[in-house]
């Protein structure tokens, strides 16, 4: 909160697979300056303004020499390996042969590949030089100016040669190179104080490397080349080495010598056994490999990450704790190198995290992990459920037992919380190990690296089982390091008043200890302390190719029917129908109504609420009859109305309310109603196996939209349970104060899976606007007539168009399904426009062109298979300046002055 902070971020693109790195300035209110462009950069567009040949330094081995990654300077089995002088110059970034040019390869939409797994290590050298270092899958390891985003050189490991001119193919498929984690340190060598990184492959193949960057600044590719200290393959002393997706650890052994320690990795070609290597840090010897004698060749087990305990204070490591991917935690004697097994997990699960360890109160240590993996496509879809684990290291024998935790979701202020139970452990004699808790099924802990802090194991879950728009789901989660459960006091400021009291606590009464964070992928949290307050940050991505590099987007709406969308609200002292637009999604080619910029500017809430500082609360209702429906509310991800704000589920009208948010709508961010394209079709939405019916209730405009029974305001045919607006789906704003006792239930059976609305005496008292979205059959019944069903055959497309504004928001990035198969891309490169088209089976093509502008920003024109076109401005470090579609901006990548930003900052207070 100094006002100048850098933040620094490496991510990718999955529709081209290509990378970038950005650096923007952080404001003193902690926030991200993501739209401040005169103190930004991005690597990627530094990056490609250097010519291949002359500007960059890039280096790799040749034996056991460095030297410049150029033809004439490999042997000749490295020649062969590669193919040919040009596939050593694409990968330096020649383009000349991209396609439709010379051997017509690989389009790339920059140099630099694609970064996804690899640590962006920061480092300020003696004399005050920044450098980051990260691996890129462009099969570099790639030193950058921390000021400028300048390629200091570049260093391309020896055994990734062979598999380099992969990255030729066209069309390309995703192969991994450097992409695993990096560690540093200075340490004292012969020959003094040296700073040294070593990195990991990770799926990029078997190999382990270090670079001596003492001197960050090499003059030429000559002394780049110097900088390679030494490499290790899955060969010799190192046979039992493994893909390593494990951190290394650089240390000081009992001996003296400087060591690198590091997990053997997974799927080893030589024993198959889980082995924890211990390298000599100068010159990559073995000096130990620490057999677990668990695994063999036929069913290959793997050491994770370790984690280093000086047990004596007096500099050097002494013990390692490490798990396996056959879920068996073993703990390692760095002095006698020796193993030894300290728990295995029930159900036996992968442990791909590095263990935290404190000292137990006790005597001995406390050993905190979880299980979970994900490194094949089967791991995607696995529902088992995982545990966090938490083993007493030197417990007495008799103490075999663990205590379990049992985690439950709340809520507070519509946000999804987690609670815990908070049983304590017994340590005496005969009592417990340690303690076990339970994630929801699918869900599991992958990523480096869990932490400890304020008596507390902070971790990130993440479940990749969860469909969604994107999928998967990644919560935060601190529970107590010694006992697996809840802490004695609120540890989230979740009011924001800066106390921590039972004002915080959830809407279950208990003390959150898990929040739910994004959906898509989210980083293991890292720790920033200030002077007062500490706070966790993450790396987040949506982890999607754009839906239309699956499916093609449907010509008109959603698909075989349409929906009619209305609003209402006050004009003068009189409430009534303002808008009612016919084939809303055939007209305009979206799948939803953005109410904040919609294609039809009648549907925009400012035209229903004037004053941008009014606040608020958002209801929905009849959400049993239209499941298929998502909603984007206040800058969130899409949500389904039957979990939004539990406004299905939660029974208490006071409860309710009190967990609803206060907009304005200045602040509101996102109000967006979305659909999938099969919205129409018939089947149990619900999930709970009961009634097929339809995603989106079909029923008639004239049921939906007429006046109530005193014709005071419209509420439409009440459905045969008294529903509001004859089931359509029903968004209602209302004030900020009301109250519990002017809600009742949407149903008259009081079934709560149809919402909660205001009543109708006191209606013009509290609701301020309404929209309403059906399914307008063609079959002309309204919902409770006697030839009415919930499940009618789909019609067609009405095929009526119209023009919105430009930049109007509506979504059209609703979940496909059906589509057709790619079966072609074409890239292009004209100047400074790169175009690609993609055809499907069908014959329709979608275009996208992306075309470097004089002033610095890049145009996104995307050209879809309806002919739709949409045009959206980036900044040269991929920042949306345009809101052409109108998608909920990340929580992450809010601009200054967001209040989402630092909501979704959790304060805490330091002891």
């Amino acid at each position: 909160s100094s006002g100048s902070e850098r933040y620094f971020r490496g991510t990718y693109r999955m529709s081209s697979w290509n990378g970038d790195i950005q650096a923007h300035p952080v404001g003193a209110d902690g926030v991200v300056q993501a739209t401040d462009f005169s103190h930004s950069w991005s690597a990627a567009s530094l990056l490609d303004a250097q010519h291949y040949d002359t500007d960059r330094k890039i280096v790799t081995l040749n034996g056991a020499t460095g030297v410049p990654f150029r033809w004439a300077s490999l042997a000749a089995d490295q020649r062969s390996a590669l193919g040919s002088e040009a596939i050593l110059n694409y990968v330096r970034g020649d383009r000349s042969n991209e396609a439709p040019n010379g051997a017509r390869w690989r389009v790339r939409r920059g140099v630099l590949g694609d970064i996804i797994h690899s640590t962006l290590y920061y480092w300020r050298h003696q004399g005050g030089v920044e450098r980051l270092y990260v691996g890129a899958n462009d099969g570099m390891l790639h030193v950058l100016d921390a000021q400028t985003g300048q390629e200091v050189f570049a260093y391309v490991p020896s055994m990734l040669l062979p598999n380099l001119d992969l990255l030729t193919e066209n069309p390309y498929e995703h192969t991994a190179f450097v992409d695993g984690p990096l560690t540093m340190a200075r340490v004292n060598l012969a020959g003094g104080t040296r700073t040294i990184l070593v990195g990991a492959l990770g799926a990029g193949g078997r190999g382990l490397f270090a670079l001596d960057v003492t001197d960050p600044s090499p003059a030429s590719e000559a002394a780049a080349a110097g900088k390679i200290l030494w490499e290790i393959t899955a060969s010799g002393d190192f046979a039992n080495l493994g893909y390593s997706y494990g951190t290394p650890r650089i240390a000081r052994l009992n001996n003296g010598a400087a060591a690198v320690i590091v997990g053997n990795g997974y799927l080893n070609q030589g024993s198959g056994r889980s082995t924890l290597l211990v390298v000599d840090l100068a010159t990559g010897a073995r000096i130990a490999e620490i057999d677990t004698l668990s695994g063999n060749s036929s069913s290959p087990a793997g050491l994770s990450t370790p984690t280093l305990v000086d047990s004596d204070g007096n500099g050097t490591a002494d013990y390692a704790y490490a798990g396996d991917i056959d879920g068996k935690l073993w703990k390692f004697d760095l002095t006698g190198f020796t193993a030894t097994r300290l728990y295995t997990t029930s159900p036996a699960q992968a442990i791909t995290v590095a263990p935290v360890v404190r000292s137990h109160p006790q005597g001995g240590y406390m050993v905190v992990f979880a299980t979970g993996r994900i490194l094949t496509d089967a791991d995607l879809t696995d529902g088992s459920i995982h545990y966090v684990y938490g083993i007493w290291d030197a417990a007495p024998s008799a103490n075999g037992t663990l205590l379990t935790q049992s985690l439950s979701e709340t809520s507070f202020a519509g946000e999804r919380m987690r609670t815990v139970t908070a049983d304590l452990p017994q340590w005496g004699a005969g009592g417990h190990r340690g303690w076990q808790v339970a994630l929801p099924a699918g869900e599991r802990v992958v990523g480096e690296a869990p932490f400890y802090n304020l008596g507390r194991y902070y971790f990130t879950s993440t479940n990749p089982t969860v469909a969604g728009t994107p999928n998967g789901e990644n919560w935060l989660n601190e529970l107590d390091f010694f006992s697996g459960g809840a802490p004695s006091k609120p540890i989230f400021d979740l009011n924001l008043d800066g106390s921590f009291d039972d004002a915080d606590r959830a809407a279950n009464g208990g003390i959150p200890v898990a929040k739910f964070m994004a959906a898509g992928v989210l980083s293991q949290p890292v720790l920033v302390q200030g002077p007062s307050l500490n706070t966790t940050l993450y790396n987040w991505h949506d982890n999607q190719r754009p839906a239309f590099d699956v499916d093609p987007p449907p010509t008109t709406g959603v698909s075989n029917g349409h929906f009619d969308f209305d609003n209402y609200y006050f004009v003068g002292t009189s409430y009534k129908k303002v808008t009612h637009v016919h084939e809303y999604d055939d007209k305009y080619g979206v799948t939803g109504v953005n109410m904040l910029n919609a294609s039809e500017p009648s549907f925009n809430l400012i035209n229903a609420i004037g004053d941008g500082s009014l606040p608020f609360k958002v209801l929905v209702m009849n959400q049993y009859l239209n499941p298929a429906a998502t909603l984007s509310v206040g800058g969130r991800s899409y949500e389904s109305v039957q979990t939004y704000s539990e406004l299905a589920s939660e029974t208490n009208a006071n409860q309710l309310l009190s967990g609803l948010p206060v907009y304005t709508r200045d602040t509101i961010g996102t109000l967006i109603f979305n659909l999938p394209t099969d919205a129409f079709a018939s089947k149990d939405w619900w999930g709970d196996g009961g009634g097929v019916r339809a995603g989106l209730i079909p029923t008639q405009t004239g049921c939906v939209n007429s006046v109530d029974s005193l014709g005071n305001v419209p509420s439409g045919n009440q459905g045969p349970n008294g529903e509001r607006f004859n089931g359509a789906l029903t968004i209602q704003l209302i004030r900020d104060t009301t109250p519990g006792n002017a809600l009742e239930y949407n149903h008259d059976g009081r079934d709560v899976r149809y919402g909660w609305r205001v009543k109708p005496a006191q209606f013009t008292d509290y609701v301020l606007a309404e929209y309403t979205a059906f399914w307008h059959h063609h079959n002309g019944a309204c919902y409770g007539d006697v030839d009415w069903i919930p499940n009618p055959p789909q019609d067609s497309h009405d095929d009526t168009t119209a023009t919105p504004p430009p930049g109007s928001g509506d979504p059209t990035d609703a979940v496909f399904s059906g589509g057709s198969a790619i079966t072609g891309v074409e890239t292009t490169i004209d100047g400074n426009r790169i175009t690609t088209v993609t055809t499907y089976s069908d014959g329709s093509t979608y275009t996208e062109i992306e075309e470097q502008l004089d002033n610095g920003y890049t145009q996104i024109t995307q050209i879809m298979p309806d002919g739709t076109t949409i045009v959206s401005t980036m900044s040269v470090n991929g920042v949306n300046m345009g809101a052409a579609l109108g998608a909920p901006v990340s929580p992450y990548e809010q601009p200054a002055g967001s209040v989402q930003a630092r909501r979704e900052a959790w304060r805490e207070l330091l002891p």
